[in-house]
Formats: C-alpha cells, structure tokens, sequence
C-alpha cells in the first residue's frame, strides 16, 4: 500500500477523491464547512493537479473573534479560506466585518483551535482541470430560465445540492486538534492564552509514541511557561479534542500508527477556495450577479478613481508634432490611503486605488534601471525604471517609471519610502489577469545612435481571450512597461511580465464622486503635464526628437 501520492495508481487517487469528497463542492453553513450531495466537478487525472510531498508534523494555531469562523477554523480552513465572500450567503459576506467588529470590543470571546497535524501530501487543482459537470451547468441554465421572480430561490436549490465553493488547495493526512472558546479582555491576554493553549497542547502530544515515518522532531517545541492570572474564563468555557484521518476510535498512540494508510487520509487543511459560480462561464456569471442585490454583494479589493489633468501644459516652444511622448502621473492626496500604479498614457486616465481588503496592495523594495540616455549630448537626464515588489511571489508591479532631471543637478537615487514613489504600489497577482503588449511600439530609440543603449516603451492592454470573455475582463490601466532592446532585440519573454487588474477585482468610483484634495495628474518628477521634454540636445532639436519618436 502506498505511503507516497507519487507511486498511486489512478484508482487509488479516485478512491482518495471519493473518500475526501474531494469532487464535491463545499456549502457554506453557519456551523462550518459541509461537503455538497452531488459532484461539482469532472473526475481528476493524477495529471489535473500539483501536489507536494509533506510529510513534518506540525503544531499550528488559529484564532478568531467569531463562532462562525470558529467552525471554519476547526475544520482546517486557513484565514484566507474562511474569510472568503459568497453572494448570498449572508454569514461568507459579513464574515471579515463581523470578525473586525468583535476583535475591536474591549472584552471578547477568542475562539482557538490548535492543531498537531500530520500531512503526506499538499494538492494543488490546476485552474484548467477545475471542469463543471454537465449536471451543474444544466441546474443552473434551468435555475435562470425561470421566470425573474423565481430565479433566486432556484439557484439557492442548485447551490445547496453542488455547494457554494470548491477546495482548490488543501492538505492531505490526519491531525489533532484542541479547540477553546475563552473570554479575554486585552490583546496582551489573548497572546498569553494561545501561548497557554499552545504549551498544554504540546505536553500531550510529546507522551504520544511517535512512529518511524513520522518526523519527530516537529512535535518536540517546549512551549513556555504562562502567567493566566489575567485571564477571565466564561461559565461554560468549552475545550475538546478530535481526532481526524486514521482510525480516530483507538487511543492515540494506537491511532497515530494508523496513519500512513492513505485510505483514511482526510483533509486536514484547506489553504484556498473558489466560488462554484466562477467555474462558469463570464457571461453567466454576470446573469447571476445582477441577481445579488447590490447590498448583498461583497465589498472587491479595490477601489479605484479616474484623475484627469485639468491643464495642458507643455516644456518647450519649438512647434513638435504629435509624436512627443506624453506620460501622466496622478497625485494621491494627503488621505494616505489612495496609491498610483504607475505612469499614464492618457492624460484623463492616471489611476489611483485604495484598499477595501488588507493586503490587496504590496510594498515596492527594489529599483531596476532600465535605460538611461547616457551618451547623449544634453543638459536632461532621462531614465526608465522598473521596480520589484517586498513579495515578489505574492505581488506583481504593473507599470514602468520614467525619470527626469537636470544632468548638472541630478537627483540622488530613487527612494520607494519618500517622496512621490512612497505612495507607488504593486497588486496582489490574484487580483490580475494576463495582458499583452500594445500592437505598435508607443517609443523606441531604434532609429537614434545617441544613447548607448536601446529601449522600448510600449502600452499594456488586454489580451484577445479577455477581449471575448474567454478569460477574465480586465481594466485598461492605460500604463506602460519599458524594456531594455528594441524591436525583435528587446527582452526575451517580457510579455510575460504583463498584467492588468481584473474588472471584477476593482470598484471605480462613480464620476461624480470628489476625490481626495489636491488630486490631478502630473507628469514625472517635473509637474508638467506631458513629458514631451524628452529631448533637448542642443542641436538639431527637431530632427533628433523626430528620429527618436518616429
């Protein structure tokens, strides 16, 4: 019998699917999660997911502020997972308010779930094996051909017979787990108790002989030791223990030697979800959210705000032509909660965002100079920048950075913590959609052998699968990204690091909404409206900006 997913048979991993409901989607319920009646999804080839062998013990806790996610909580569901928002059900779409306003009161009811858990394996569902079955996708076409009034009370049939969402990652083994409901009345008292909770947890664990497949050395922390004098406890302070995979009837020591059987493999942990609507097509999608009453709907990440220039300025007197580059910049206000993405092509489109979930926006942490026009006989100094974000694996930079200065007076290197870049954010990549290069360069220098190096600038826009609602629709940003090389010289592969915010991600502001004061768009570090001051040489000015820009 197989200890490790790699040696399974697809049989094998059929049976573990059917034991796990793992083709199921998940309801919703206010008393945790509870697997669907019917199968949501088509079987899955051991080739529709990646999966990790993971086979350290571990003690892990999780805390929360409400009984709803508390249930969540003790089945294994991450703050990700749990937190997750459903139109309409009721508890999913107020569960991150509801756990703000119960953390917030001065004396309030933590709920702990401690867990000693023992994975084989970590599942990953590749986003193209995730395919409805024709049953759902009928359920549903039949829910929305019922007349308008009774389309709603369908779809609530249809969801409680394939789930609300399905589990897209999650881990695989058996565990322990301690919960706790106890009363706190300050944040210091809350850490105590889960050191408290964490320390008891860890002293029954370590007496469990531990087994030769089982690395020990994860369940041997000692924990430390707690003054609880500050903790109130509740009348009806409740405590228990589960056990889940093996053969949770036996002792523990007898259980725990039970584990490695992969057919009593359950899931233990699930770190992300999806809604069952999103396994359908854009277009039905929409037919069902116009069904959400706009107050029932979840608050999106984002929210963002179109900044027009209420000026058109220009540095120069010569008569240039429509080739001068023009970039925007949209100044955040002094709120301190509304960031920009990068330079605009569009003077009446420079975006600005603010977060409605924590963590939508990233940190920039390091510069990347692209170009620079060394070389080139000019009193201007022009630079294109690129930045990485602190959590390049979480957090992609949508827009590049163009710079300039005075070559007799330059500025000193590029701070993300002052100045205008300090409000300059990356975006969580979940909230993105794959994008494209515009068709027509927006600039290069190919056609000029002033500058040393060769570049190109080119417009961001979406990609023809999003275009015909193949893929998700994504907002026109109007930024640029900016590439060391021109034409087919240019950076291998840099349409790759291309992307858009999905629509769906992001709330834009009605247009008679008044932003934050002082809100315009400026170009680069100048505060001129265009930066069509790109080139000045001293020489032949006319014919080198035209021979750059053609």
């Amino acid at each position: 019998m197989p200890e490790n997913i790699k040696h399974f048979t697809q049989d094998q991993w059929d049976e573990l699917c059917h034991n796990n409901n793992i083709l199921k989607g998940v309801r919703l319920e206010d008393n945790g999660p509870n697997p669907s009646i019917a199968n949501l999804i088509e079987p899955l080839a051991m080739e529709d997911i990646h999966y990790a062998l993971n086979d350290v013990a571990r003690t892990e806790h999780t805390t929360t502020y409400t009984e709803r996610n508390a249930n969540y909580a003790d089945h294994g569901w991450t703050t990700k997972a749990l937190l997750l928002t459903i139109p309409w059900v009721d508890g999913s779409v107020n569960a991150e308010k509801n756990e703000r306003l119960e953390r917030s009161k001065e004396v309030k009811t933590v709920y702990t779930s401690v867990f000693q858990r023992y994975p084989f394996v970590t599942v990953r569902i590749k986003p193209d094996a995730l395919r409805p079955t024709e049953e759902f996708k009928s359920a549903v076409s039949n829910a929305l051909a019922q007349p308008a009034h009774k389309r709603r009370d369908a779809l609530d049939k249809v969801f409680n017979i394939y789930g609300h969402a399905l589990q897209v990652e999650f881990d695989l083994g058996a565990l322990m787990v301690k919960t706790s409901s106890t009363k706190i009345s300050t944040e210091m008292t809350q850490e105590k108790l889960e050191e408290k909770l964490g320390f008891e947890f860890k002293a029954i664990i370590s007496k469990i002989p531990i087994p030769p497949y089982v690395k020990a050395g994860a369940v041997s922390e000692k924990g430390k030791t707690v003054d609880d004098s500050k903790v109130e406890h509740d009348a009806d302070k409740l405590q228990t223990y589960e056990l889940r995979g093996g053969n949770a009837r036996l002792a523990a020591g007898a259980w725990l030697q039970t584990i490695s059987d992969y057919t009593t493999w359950r899931v233990i942990k699930t770190s992300d979800v999806v809604p069952v609507v999103e396994l359908l097509p854009h277009d039905v999608q929409k037919e069902i959210e116009a069904l959400t009453p706009k107050e029932e709907r979840p608050t999106k990440p984002l929210t963002g705000k179109w900044i027009d220039a209420v000026e058109h300025v220009t540095n120069t007197k010569d008569e240039i032509d429509a080739k001068w580059i023009k970039l925007f910049r949209a100044e955040t206000g002094s709120t301190g909660d509304w960031f920009w993405l990068g330079q605009s092509l569009d003077r009446n489109k420079a975006l600005i965002v603010k977060e409605n979930e924590p963590g939508a926006l990233g940190l920039l942490e390091k510069t990347d100079k692209v170009w620079d026009n060394e070389g080139a006989d000019t009193r201007e100094k022009q630079t294109l920048w690129d930045f990485f974000p602190a959590n390049p694996e979480k957090y992609v930079t949508l827009g590049s950075y163009f710079q300039l200065t005075h070559a007799s007076n330059p500025e000193p290197p590029l701070s993300l913590k002052t100045g205008i870049l300090k409000n300059l954010r990356a975006v969580r990549s979940d909230l993105l959609v794959k994008a494209t290069l515009g068709k027509q360069v927006y600039w290069d220098n190919d056609t000029s052998g002033i500058a040393t190096h060769k570049a190109s600038m080119w417009e961001v826009v979406q990609t023809e699968e999003s275009e015909k609602d193949e893929a998700p629709e994504a907002l026109e940003t109007h930024l640029f990204k900016a590439f060391r090389g021109v034409g087919t010289q240019r950076e291998q592969h840099c349409e790759r690091s291309v992307w858009l915010i999905k629509k769906d991600a992001i709330e834009i502001m009605d247009e008679d909404y008044k932003a934050p004061a002082h809100n315009h768009a400026f170009v680069g570090e100048t505060r001129v409206r265009e930066a069509g001051c790109l080139r000045s040489f001293g020489r032949s000015f006319y014919k080198i900006v035209k021979d750059w820009f053609r």
